[in-house]
């Protein structure tokens, strides 16, 4: 091979060149593949397709870009978990997968790989040769998700201790929010807010939490939890009164208390446990 000539950045196709022949190009230096094309700067070889220096940095900024990007089957799950939030996927209803894969403009391809994870972690149920489906809320399931809640977030308030002052501005800016725009009427606004108010308290309290598998298993079952507060929120329960309940909870937490917060983080779950059941059940039989 003839190496000589200016030296210039190189792309080599890796089915073009093996990799022991891009290293000799390379002068001896090792290499990393980039997935197909190896991309490091030669010395005058007239081996293989020729780019410029500044291309050949713009192909590795691309690359890196490119796997540090979030995969596309993450952006679809959270799209289709706030569609089940807020209803416009409601509880209960078969998922038009060639209607939803257009409206989010992409291939079917990812939308099932996001379900098929979204099936697996209860999001979504798989119905036999009819494809997916939002799981119906049930009132043994909220109790369940009640229960396990009600052991899990006080515990992991008292595991991370107080929480940074940052934090704790950052949970009074979140209670004050939801308390100005609970004020408006039963309805998919207030019914919105009150999900995010949920989610978001557990959210923001225990991101200090040291143990990192507590806190991710809330909050999945946070997110599972959270249509059945939006469909409270749209029969007007508990609006206020849980915003109060918060408060109290928060207010533990900016002096420092933090067993007293937990304590009043459990009885918070265990206050709202059966009356939003009873709501549910009666809501079922009216419909």
């Amino acid at each position: 091979m003839d190496f000589s000539g200016q030296a210039v950045g190189m792309v080599f196709m890796t089915r073009d060149i093996s990799k022991q022949q891009a290293r000799m190009a390379a002068g001896g230096k090792e290499i990393a593949d980039a997935g197909e094309d190896l991309v490091f700067p030669a010395r005058g070889c007239h081996y293989g397709r020729a780019v410029s220096p500044a291309l050949t940095t713009r192909s590795l900024q691309e690359k890196r870009s490119m796997f540090q990007r979030k995969p596309l089957r993450e952006d679809v799950q959270e799209e289709i978990q706030r569609r089940i939030i807020d209803g416009r996927l409601p509880a209960g209803t078969r998922i038009n997968e060639t209607h939803l894969s257009a409206e989010l403009g992409l291939s079917r391809t990812p939308l099932r790989e996001a379900m098929l994870t979204m099936s697996a972690r209860g999001f979504l149920v798989s119905v036999m040769g009819r494809g997916f489906a939002v799981p119906p809320l049930e009132t043994s399931r909220w109790r369940d998700l009640q229960e396990i809640l009600q052991g899990l977030e006080p515990a992991a308030l008292l595991m991370g201790g107080p929480l940074a002052p940052g934090t704790v501005m950052e949970l009074g800016n979140l209670i004050q929010r939801a308390g100005l725009r609970l004020e408006s009427p039963a309805g998919p606004e207030q019914a919105k807010v009150q999900a995010q108010l949920v989610e978001g308290f557990s959210h923001l309290a225990l991101g200090h939490s040291p143990n990192r598998i507590m806190r991710e298993e809330i909050g999945r079952l946070q997110a599972l939890a959270a249509p059945y507060w939006f469909a409270a929120g749209l029969r007007g329960q508990p609006g206020q009164v849980l915003l109060s309940c918060y408060r109290n909870v928060y207010e533990h937490i900016r002096n420092g208390r933090v067993h007293d917060a937990g304590s009043a983080w459990a009885e918070l779950i265990e206050r709202f446990k059966e009356p939003l059941a009873t709501g549910l059940s009666q809501s079922a039989g009216a419909d």
